[in-house]
Order: C-alpha cells, then sequence, then structure tokens
C-alpha cells in the first residue's frame, strides 16, 4: 500500500464519519486517532526506500504527504524526526561520509519538526524541546557533525528552548536551559564570545532563584557564580575546585 492508497483510505473514513451524523470537527477528531496507530508504519517504509534511494529530498517529501494527511499528529512528527535522524545511517561509510550523512539526517528531522509547528500549535512547546533534544542525542551519537551544523551544537540547542520559553514554556523548560548552561557557555567561549558568555552566566545566577529545590538553588547559584569570577580574572576562586567538578567538564579549557 502507498502513501496515495493511504490518504484516499483516509479520505474515505473522513466521508463515512460525516454521513453518520459527526460534525466535520469531530469527524477529523474521531479519523485522526483511528489512524494514527495504524499510518506510521506505511509511512516508515516508504522513508526507508527513499532512504535507501540515498535521497533525503524524496524521503523528507514523503513524510510530509502523509504526516499532512493527519493534520496536528505532533507525536507522528517527532517519531518520525527521532527515528530518521538518530536511525545510525550506514555504518559502512567511510568516517567523513558517515559524519555527513548523519548532519543531512539531522537537519532534515529539525526541519520536519519546525514544519509540524504550523499543524500541531496546540503542541509547538514540546516540538521545540524536542528539537533541542534531537540536536544533542544527534551529536551524541556522531560527534563528528558538530563542525557541519554551521552553529555550536550547544548554541542550536539552546535556541529551540529559548523559543519555547517565549511561547510560554513551564519551570521545566527553564531549569533546563540553566543546568546545561555550562555547555552553552562552553560554545560561546569556544566561538569567541566571551561578552554573550558572561552575559549568560549573570542572568543564569539570577534565574537560580525560579529553582524549586532551594539546596539545589543556593549550591547552582554558587558554582555559576564561581565560574564567573573565574573567567573574569578574579583570583580568589579555587579554580582547582572548579575543574574537579564533573558538571563543568565543558569549560575545563577556559578555567585553567
Amino acid at each position: 500500500m502507498n502513501t496515495l492508497s493511504v490518504a484516499l483510505g483516509l479520505a474515505c473514513l473522513g466521508g463515512a464519519a460525516v454521513v453518520g451524523g459527526a460534525s466535520p470537527a469531530g469527524a477529523r477528531t474521531e479519523l485522526e486517532a483511528m489512524v494514527r496507530p495504524i499510518a506510521l508504519p506505511f509511512l516508515w517504509r516508504s522513508l526507508g526506500d527513499a532512504s535507501r534511494a540515498g535521497d533525503p529530498a524524496e524521503a523528507f517529501a514523503k513524510a510530509q504527504l502523509l504526516l499532512e494527511a493527519i493534520p496536528g499528529w505532533a507525536d507522528g512528527y517527532i517519531v518520525f524526526a527521532y527515528r530518521y535522524a538518530l536511525d545510525g545511517g550506514d555504518v559502512a561509510l567511510p568516517p567523513a561520509a558517515r559524519e555527513r550523512a548523519a548532519a543531512d539526517r539531522l537537519q532534515i528531522g529539525l526541519s520536519v519538526l519546525d514544519r509540524a509547528r504550523a499543524s500541531c500549535q496546540r503542541d509547538e512547546i514540546d516540538l521545540l524541546v524536542s528539537m533541542s533534544w534531537l540536536v544533542e542525542l544527534a551529536v551524541r551519537r556522531e560527534p563528528g557533525i558538530a563542525p557541519l551544523l554551521g552553529t555550536a551544537p550547544a548554541v542550536l540547542a539552546d535556541g529551540f528552548l529559548v523559543a519555547a520559553e517565549a511561547r510560554g514554556a513551564g519551570r521545566m523548560v527553564r531549569e533546563q536551559r540553566l543546568f546545561q548552561l555550562p555547555q552553552l557557555v562552553a560554545a560561546l567561549l569556544a566561538a569567541g564570545d566571551r561578552a554573550r558568555a558572561l552575559d549568560l552566566l549573570d542572568e543564569g545566577v539570577a534565574r537560580c532563584a525560579e529553582v524549586r529545590r532551594t539546596d539545589i538553588a543556593t549550591e547552582w547559584r554558587a558554582l555559576l557564580d564561581a565560574v564567573r569570577r573565574c573567567l573574569r580574572g578574579d583570583p580568589t576562586v579555587d579554580g582547582a575546585a572548579l575543574l574537579a567538578d564533573d558538571r563543568l567538564q565543558p569549560l575545563a579549557t577556559f578555567l585553567r
């Protein structure tokens, strides 16, 4: 069964629901609930064919065709994007080619999730957070893609969380950003953006007041403040203690 057949089948089911007395909106909701469990295998088969043919553009087009037939299905977009970006690719490729292919898959996965925001507006925050996590997981799986992304992975991932915050994301996202600050600050310092790195540390120290656990907030505030002072050349900071803290390993080069 191809994606056209699935789309036609969905249309027939929707028509039957309306004829049966359901309102158009109610019929659509009922239809989406019915077909979601069976749609993803057809999608993945189609994507597998495109992937084996080595055509990322075709894979993206096929994903959009089926997912757009079931608008508002945020989970479907997320499952597709993660599986496509993180499937491991062809391990037989030479390292450089494998890294390039992994970077391409990540960009396609992010594009799918970004486009999903238009049809899944109620789940936009979840999609943005998923985009942030996808960057981190893809780089962890294939570290060599980091230079190919055009932006430091930590900066790229944080940008999606910033967008989620701007749309009203809750405390969990704010705390996630706060505890990922060492990676982000290290990425900015490596890129020569020292002023922004220090500004983020200032913001992080202030944001510790939002952490629910006061003991954790107090410890993390003191740690970020020590990093901030160390980077500004304060001779009273115990640099050895900072270097011994595993949470600050991304910053080790800049704390010596």
